[in-house]
């Protein structure tokens, strides 16, 4: 029989202490950063349809048209109906797009907050637009 155990411990690796071994970060991963860009682009197409909606709406300022006095009112003319039904329409329509583009494999970082962020910008000029074309022009 020999003085040697009959198992012996391997030997640490040098500068290696007990509870130093490096823990890695939990990373945001990719399916979260993915629900989260659903998620908003989800409320920017509620916002749209409210948009929209309210860009209809903005037809009621039309009803004084014909009537003495109206014949310089930008709203009603040709392009004055144009921009204060379809800038908020178009606008709606064209955020929304913008916004799904960030789910394409473009080679730019941080593509999809970017263009979700145009998207609502898009969304709310063109509800700006039309307000303007409804009640700012005379």
């Amino acid at each position: 029989m020999s003085d040697k155990p009959a198992f012996s411990a391997p030997t640490p690796a040098p500068g290696w202490a007990p509870g130093t071994a490096p823990v890695p970060a939990p990373a945001r991963g990719g399916a979260a950063r993915t629900v989260g860009a659903v998620l908003a682009v989800v409320v920017l197409a509620v916002l749209a349809l409210a948009v929209a909606g309210i860009g209809l709406l903005l037809t009621l300022s039309m009803d004084s048209c014909g009537t003495a006095g109206t014949e310089d009112v930008f709203v009603c003319g040709t392009a004055g109906m144009l921009v204060t039904i379809g800038s908020p329409i178009a606008g709606a329509v064209l955020g929304v797009l913008v916004a799904l583009g960030g789910f394409l494999p473009l080679p730019f970082r941080h593509r999809r907050p970017i263009l979700i962020s145009a998207g609502y910008l898009i969304v709310l000029a063109g509800l700006g637009i039309g307000f303007l074309g409804a009640f700012g022009l005379s």
